[in-house]
């Protein structure tokens, strides 16, 4: 933060007053970059999705202070970049890591219970996402993923809850840290290439199995695990996050690979039916958790028979 902070400054001295300055952070509060400007109304986020070149959502992030027009011309850079741009609200992981969050606590749900890593990559590549959150985990990198509950706990409290997030420090405290350094759930060879499930990893996540747990089926596990992506981005909308499903629909699939032919977890829940939907979170809440709460939003479309889509 003091080298953002250092940088604003120094770029104050010398832009114009019009200057908008964005920022590419997916940790850091905007409006903690922007506590030291002059002009907190031209600070705003853009926050890119790793790798760069290949992904196509950008997230343009408003502080309460950012100005339209500051807003407006990050939208425009986006889209001038080829990006699909939605705009989200500053809080912690922003969209769409906000809804990753929630969705990597019960993949370590489902690996408590007796999954194997590649069991499950592969139940969720059938569920549809291009790649499994194991394999995602590599990709981004353990410890970041290992920082990411951690950085949502505060806001969201009780939905990053549901499973123990230990086996992460674990892999990180031991040198497991992903495709960055070839040692990871997977195994590369020199050329980063992954080559099969490392056995040393899934030695030391066998420690955290919960003793006498029921595996569940791969379907069942895939479907938790979308699940609990959908709830989150309900609970965004709830919170104001996004400014309507679409941009959810959008942010889900080109930011994380949500299935596609789903439409996004918007049109998702319609597709489901949202008393259907509320009805399935009701049934895992009784089962796993308060973690598994339906938003009000969600509660009352489905007393008064409304879609996300209209």
């Amino acid at each position: 933060m003091h080298i953002k902070h250092q940088v604003v400054q120094e770029f104050e001295k010398v832009l114009p007053e019009h200057a908008v300055i964005a920022s590419n952070t997916s940790g850091l509060k905007v409006k903690d970059i922007a506590s030291v400007s002059k002009r907190p109304e031209n600070i705003v986020g853009m926050h890119y999705f790793s790798p760069v070149d290949k992904m196509q959502l950008l997230e343009v992030v408003r502080t309460d202070q950012t100005s339209d027009q500051a807003a407006s011309v990050a939208v425009d850079a986006g889209l001038k970049q080829g990006k699909f741009v939605i705009v989200t609200k500053d809080v912690s992981g922003f969209y769409v890591n906000r809804c990753i969050g929630p969705m990597m606590v019960e993949v370590n749900a489902v690996l408590q219970e007796g999954m194997g890593l590649k069991e499950l990559d592969d139940a969720m590549k059938q569920f549809g996402f291009p790649v499994g959150p194991v394999q995602l985990g590599d990709e981004v990198g353990i410890d970041v993923a290992a920082h990411l509950i951690p950085n949502l706990h505060g806001e969201l409290g009780i939905r990053v809850e549901g499973a123990s997030m230990a086996a992460y420090d674990d892999l990180v405290s031991n040198g497991f840290l992903g495709k960055k350094n070839n040692k990871g759930f997977y195994k590369y060879d020199k050329k980063g290439k992954r080559q099969g499930i490392n056995p040393e990893t899934e030695a030391m996540l066998k420690k955290y199995v919960t003793p006498g747990a029921t595996k569940p089926k791969a379907e069942e596990a895939a479907l938790r695990c979308g699940t609990r992506f959908a709830l989150e981005a309900a609970w965004c909308m709830n919170d104001d996050v996004i400014r309507n499903p679409v941009d959810g629909d959008i942010g889900a699939v080109f930011g994380v690979g949500f299935p596609p032919f789903l439409g996004g977890p918007f049109r998702w829940m319609d597709s489901v039916g949202i008393q259907t939907f509320v009805d399935r979170l009701d049934a895992y809440k009784k089962e796993f958790g308060d973690q598994w709460e339906a938003p009000p939003i969600l509660r009352e479309m489905a007393a008064n028979g409304k879609t996300w889509h209209e």
